[in-house]
């Protein structure tokens, strides 16, 4: 929780100022750069450009993205340039991206699906969720996740 607050005032702090070094030299944050990077590559102490961090390839340059979980640490950046595949790389990716797309969007209406089936089943009484239990189940996951 402490960490999210922490990430998003370095993240409110750098977008009004549009200057990210000088908000994370403020908030005593470490900056890095990175090298060009593609969608399914990985960025050090980042991780999977897959993920959370995806959100960066909607920015244009220069804009800042908001707080992104990477694991044990949270992240802010800052598009500094981007970089169009060629002909050649865009042909041999195309249909990779357009199936990731495809699995995403379906994994989503399924999702999107089940959701809606569970609030109906309960809402019609054919699936009871005993809330004790439930409750007792989720406290101890949380337990052994903090340990």
């Amino acid at each position: 929780m402490l960490l999210r607050q922490k990430t998003q005032e370095l993240s409110d702090r750098a977008k009004a100022a549009h200057d990210l070094k000088k908000a994370a030299k403020e908030v005593s944050a470490v900056v890095k750069t990175s090298d060009f990077v593609s969608p399914d590559g990985q960025v050090p102490d980042v991780g999977s450009m897959s993920g959370a961090a995806s959100v960066v390839f909607s920015l244009k340059p220069g804009e800042i993205t908001g707080p992104i979980n990477a694991g044990g640490h949270g992240v802010v950046a800052k598009v500094l340039d981007k970089q169009l595949p060629s002909d050649t790389e865009f042909a041999q990716k195309k249909d990779q991206v357009r199936d990731s797309l495809l699995q995403a969007k379906q994994n989503e209406t399924f999702g999107l699906f089940l959701s809606n089936l569970r609030q109906q089943m309960e809402k019609t009484g054919k699936i009871k969720i005993n809330q004790q239990e439930l409750k007792a189940l989720t406290k101890a996951q949380n337990t052994e996740e903090g340990e």
